[in-house]
């Protein structure tokens, strides 16, 4: 098995748009609306920009993850951060190493732009207990949770 993480291009988008579909129907925001017009127009923003950066996980030639992010000023300084916007493995390439491959090809990209902290979070609700303890092994430290509380839906 061939596991491959390269920089996302123009036709990686409409793909990927039917991957985070795929993300969004598993997840805990599987409640809320789906727009393809508008992840279709994030992913053109996310090969296009300097700021962003957009990588997509192979096993054997096949799209099997993605990982998505941008490069944000602190609020109260000019220090920047590496934060993530979504990170995902189809399911039938977890156990692979695809995950933990976008994980570090996301933190080079970190580096690259002299980032102070990159940022990643497991707010879908897809298996947050296992996606965490990777995350720590990969170095990244626990610092609080997430918290809801839903109006209207």
């Amino acid at each position: 098995m061939k596991v491959t993480v390269r920089e996302g291009v123009s036709a990686d988008i409409t793909p990927m748009v039917t991957m985070g579909k795929r993300m969004h129907e598993e997840s805990v925001f599987a409640k809320f609306n789906w727009n393809d017009a508008k992840v279709t127009q994030f992913g053109k923003l996310a090969v296009s920009r300097d700021d962003t950066c957009f990588y997509v996980a192979e096993v054997d030639g096949v799209r099997a993850g993605m990982i998505v992010g941008a490069l944000v000023p602190y609020y109260f300084g000019d220090d920047l951060q590496l934060g993530e916007y979504l990170w995902y493995v189809a399911p039938e390439y977890r156990g692979t190493s695809a995950g933990i491959r976008l994980v570090k090809k996301f933190i080079e990209f970190g580096k690259a732009h002299d980032v102070k902290e990159v940022c990643m979070g497991v707010s879908t609700g897809i298996t947050p207990d296992t996606t965490g303890k990777l995350l720590q092994r990969l170095g990244f430290d626990s610092i609080g949770g997430i918290f809801k509380y839903g109006v209207g839906a």
